[in-house]
């Protein structure tokens, strides 16, 4: 078999491997620039973390504490690997992988340590509780290894959705009275507010989204929001570029209750796909739950196709 001569061929060995806890905004930067080449090197768009993955969970609460809940990684020389993040609000884990580290044993490590650190923040150190794992339904490494790790299929999972960027994209279309525009930093407590009645949650807050707003990789020219009449914001569209690989994700797309069934999705979405390819962005990406009829079909009409489900694999601790 040939070998990629732009694929990395590792020669450590997994004893040369150390892990450790996150650091601080240096290690955000660096494992922003991990996912992107990892994508690189994976030469596809659909991996599992894009950067502004990375950013918005980190930033979008004030109570997450990357510290106790990321880990690196590296080989001695301190060349990032992989991490793992843990999400003690619904017991879920994500692990990024190099894949040219994939099937030698980081995978296991990182499962292992997510079920240490379970028992140790949760209640009762986890007891009678279900721990999950993201796995695409094309991911037949990554399915081994949880398996082996006794871990079984759930059927929640999250749809992903793709499209390509041509010139002349759709162009949106907006009721009297309704305009799209940019966030600036006047809109930050609105924005909130906005954010988290469209999600029926209370996580975001206008000191959260203001951390955002500084996060390595937010660009603002990306913040798209719908005002309607009177000013009063009715919806938002977010997105993350990664240049490199020309992939742009929208994260988070919404809109408030009192302005649905108007087509404000499906216009914040249209600028959005419109100015990531008059930035010569290649690929647009965006992803929602299983349960989520209403923005699958938005997607759909917005010319997305589904590339992937990523499926829960769950363990009874």
């Amino acid at each position: 078999m040939k070998k990629d001569k732009d694929q990395p061929q590792y020669t450590y060995a997994l004893s040369e491997v150390v892990s450790r806890s996150y650091r601080g905004g240096k290690d955000l930067k660096r494992l922003q620039q991990f996912v992107i080449e990892a994508a690189r090197v994976a030469k596809k768009p659909l991996v599992y973390l894009h950067l502004g993955d990375l950013a918005w969970r980190m930033f979008r609460s004030l109570t997450f504490d990357p510290q106790r809940h990321i880990h690196l990684w590296e080989t001695k020389s301190g060349e990032v690997l992989g991490f793992a993040w843990f999400h003690s609000s619904h017991n879920g884990v994500d692990v990024q992988v190099h894949p040219g580290w994939r099937g030698r044993g980081v995978g296991g490590q990182m499962v292992r340590w997510a079920e240490m650190k379970a028992r140790r923040e949760l209640p009762d150190r986890g007891r009678g509780q279900a721990l999950r794992f993201s796995c695409f339904d094309f991911d037949q490494q990554r399915q081994k290894t949880l398996i082996n790790q006794r871990y079984r299929p759930d059927p929640f999972h999250y749809v992903h959705f793709q499209q390509k960027l041509i010139p002349d994209m759709a162009q949106p279309s907006l009721p009297t009275g309704f305009s799209i525009r940019t966030m600036t930093d006047h809109d930050v407590g609105e924005r909130a507010v906005l954010h988290d009645a469209a999600f029926f949650a209370t996580e975001v807050t206008s000191g959260s989204f203001a951390r955002v707003m500084k996060a390595p990789g937010y660009r603002p020219e990306f913040d798209l929001i719908a005002a309607g009449p009177g000013g009063r914001l009715a919806g938002f569209a977010l997105c993350w570029i990664d240049d490199v690989n020309k992939v742009a994700l929208f994260e988070p797309v919404g809109v408030h209750p009192d302005f649905r069934q108007l087509g404000l999705g499906k216009a914040l979405v249209l600028e959005g796909l419109r100015r990531m390819q008059e930035a010569g962005l290649q690929t647009a990406w965006v992803y929602t739950e299983k349960p989520n009829l209403p923005a699958q079909r938005l997607y759909a009409r917005c010319g997305f196709k589904v590339v992937g489900r990523a499926y829960d694999y769950v363990k009874q601790l």
